[in-house]
């Protein structure tokens, strides 16, 4: 017995990801070379509004893809 799924809007969801996950490394080994750690006091609200967008972006381009 075997279980088949389609993939459907899967691929879409995965790139939208894997790029807002990408930005979120980058942006943690940025601040690792410019002010040497990934968190603490400098630029820490700018970062986290930055990841809290990037995960709404994500969330946000899911539900259009899913529904267009």
């Amino acid at each position: 017995m075997s279980f088949i799924m389609p993939a459907g809007d899967l691929g879409f969801s995965v790139g939208v990801f894997t790029f807002c996950a990408s930005t979120c490394l980058g942006v943690l080994m940025l601040r690792r070379a410019v002010i040497g750690y990934e968190l603490g006091m400098s630029m820490r609200v700018p970062t986290a509004v930055l990841f809290v967008l990037l995960w709404f972006t994500y969330i946000a381009l899911s539900i259009w893809y899913t529904n267009r």
